[in-house]
């Protein structure tokens, strides 16, 4: 595997990443502590909190909020699946999942964590005494567990999200380069994971017959069924791209319509695949894995419309265009939760990759008149930075905002 080693947040998951990462601490603090379960308490960073309030829990016909996910984990979770952490449920286990909620208690409260990092502490209390676990860096990288005061050596398997590994190129070419070096490894686990999302798309499009059309309207189409499908709690999976199911669906879902558009051949869709994963971790490590920013319509939409380029036979520089213009085009576009209407945004992300990608072609290209574009890719993504640290105060309100509707 050469290329997915530089993607660390392109897996699998069941449901909405930021409940996922709740559940899974809480699930790793159980299981290392046995026992009946009396009392969940998990302390999470603002963004996780934010995107896991409205976002339906998989299997759970709509039921939702960070709470409910956090006793589902330490009931019934299976921490060794990573976020798929609550593939195992059974209906019992909702049912005592409810009653502990209902009876007050679990608790979740937001920490103060720097801007752009996962922090997730669950601190669970059982029949057989007190455990803690923590997730932090990435939604499953489970860097501590302690049982009764007694850190425990974690095995690989407990700890799924091993240490980041080194960035990737940050020159558009070295990415092109990489990406063509797909091993077949590389090649089944993307094209597999392409598989994933268009199932859940399709089970998204059951009750909507409207016939395809243009690549861009199939790309937003098909995308935004899989999102709404997954954020109102349906049990299909997703792989992700940067830890994101949706922008998992951003990532992979234009590029698909592309190929399919053009007739291309599976290396080609293999390679413009990794291409986009790696424009998107390339945007993400701007703006951080978590951000204020709505990544499925910027790293993960920019990702896509320069895999699209590839596709279409154009270059790094053309790819580049496709960054800037849309960046150009939705700099600063708020995350205001993970929930249902997300399917919204990412639907817009899905469509404006191909539009993006064919102006990089025969349009005018972006210059640094134009808001957040700088001289150079490497100014723009500095402006990038900058604006996703802007916008911490905007995020705060967010989440005052979104907690007022309850946990």
């Amino acid at each position: 595997m050469r290329v997915l080693t530089h993607l660390p947040g392109v897996q699998p998951a069941l449901g909405c990443s930021e409940p996922g990462a709740i559940a899974l601490a809480a699930a790793s603090a159980a299981k290392a502590l046995g026992g009946h379960v009396l009392e969940i308490r998990v302390r999470c960073d603002p963004h996780t909190l934010k995107n896991s309030v409205g976002a339906g829990l998989p299997g759970g016909g709509g039921r939702h909020g960070p709470k409910l996910a956090a006793a589902l984990g330490a009931l019934g979770g299976d921490p060794s699946l990573s976020l798929q952490v609550l593939a195992p449920l059974e209906e019992r286990h909702w049912r005592a999942a409810e009653a502990l909620v209902s009876e007050g208690h679990v608790h979740v409260s937001p920490s103060d964590s720097p801007a752009g990092s996962i922090y997730v502490e669950a601190w669970v209390t059982s029949s057989a005494g007190k455990a803690r676990a923590l997730i932090e860096g990435s939604h499953s990288r489970l860097t501590e567990v302690e049982v009764e005061g007694v850190r425990l050596e974690l095995s690989l398997s407990q700890a799924p999200g091993a240490p980041p590994p080194t960035p990737p190129p940050t020159d558009l070419e070295a990415l092109i380069e990489l990406a063509r070096s797909c091993d077949e490894e590389d090649a089944r686990a993307l094209l597999e994971g392409l598989e994933m999302n268009l199932a859940a798309a399709r089970g998204g499009l059951e009750h909507d017959p409207a016939p395809s059309l243009d690549p861009g309207a199939q790309a937003e189409r098909f995308a935004s069924a899989g999102s709404r499908e997954r954020m109102e709690g349906s049990a299909a999976p997703v792989q992700t791209s940067g830890y994101s199911g949706n922008q998992g669906l951003v990532a992979t879902i234009p590029v698909w319509a592309q190929a399919e558009a053009l007739g291309s051949n599976q290396r080609a869709l293999v390679e413009a695949l990794a291409f986009s994963h790696l424009v998107g971790r390339l945007l993400r490590e701007r703006t951080g894995v978590i951000s204020a920013l709505c990544n499925a319509v910027q790293a993960a939409s920019a990702g896509a419309a320069a895999a699209c380029v590839l596709l279409r036979g154009g270059g790094a520089e053309a790819a580049q265009r496709a960054v800037e213009l849309t960046l150009a085009g939705v700099a600063g576009t708020l995350c205001d939760g993970a929930k249902p209407a997300c399917a919204l945004k990412v639907g817009l992300g899905a469509s404006r990759a191909l539009q993006n990608a064919h102006y990089a072609l025969v349009g005018p290209a972006p210059t640094e008149r134009d808001g957040v574009i700088g001289q150079s890719l490497s100014a723009t993504l500095e402006n990038l930075e900058r604006l996703a640290r802007a916008l911490a105060a905007a995020n705060r309100e967010v989440l005052g905002i979104v907690l007022e509707k309850g946990t």
